[in-house]
């Protein structure tokens, strides 16, 4: 039977990697601090945001911000919820500065989103490689332990985890939900 070339085991060397998310991390931190009036909303107000808006949406109201322009008058019911600073207008190059806002940060949310991703799938491939080896020594292990008290105390947090689980076990990590932020 011939030999299979493994491929490289280890990754890169662990102080490495933690020096680099360190330096990951603070670079994280000079981007928020980058846009200091961005914030979050809360898990409900983003679900339910009538910001929601594509790409095609955008450029399509823009095109009703020209006809607003083309016929002022016509839209003077509309002018006190610009909120802008002419109750009696609606500000057409105050929505337009809006929309571009708008463009800008939904393209550095999917360039973030994006490399959010790729860290992601990185964890799970490693988690991949090593999840299944583990799984395997646990139920080695957890019949053993029943009589072994050294090797229970050993394998307590698996046996506290996955005790009375079905499936993936309690603590089961989901995405973080950033704390709404104030500016004032």
């Amino acid at each position: 039977m011939a030999k299979v070339k493994k491929k490289e085991v280890l990754g890169p060397r662990i102080d490495d990697l933690e020096q680099r998310v360190i330096r990951g991390t603070a670079l994280l931190a000079d981007i928020r601090a980058l846009f200091p009036e961005a914030s979050a909303m809360a898990r409900i107000d983003r679900r339910r945001s009538q910001g929601r808006m594509g790409t095609d949406e955008s450029t399509a109201l823009r095109s009703v911000v020209d006809a607003i322009d083309l016929s002022p008058a016509v839209f003077e019911s509309l002018a006190d919820e610009d909120e802008g600073n002419d109750p009696k207008r609606v500000e057409t190059d105050l929505i337009r500065q809006r929309f571009t806002q708008h463009a800008l940060y939904s393209q550095l949310s999917r360039d973030i989103s994006a490399l959010a991703t790729v860290f992601s799938d990185t964890a799970l491939a490693v988690g991949a490689q090593i999840k299944p080896l583990a799984l395997a020594a646990y139920e080695i292990a957890k019949p053993v332990s029943r009589r072994d008290a050294k090797l229970r105390e050993k394998i307590a947090p698996a046996l506290d985890y996955y005790r009375g689980s079905t499936g993936g076990g309690r603590g089961e990590t989901e995405p973080v939900e950033p704390e709404p932020e104030t500016n004032e």
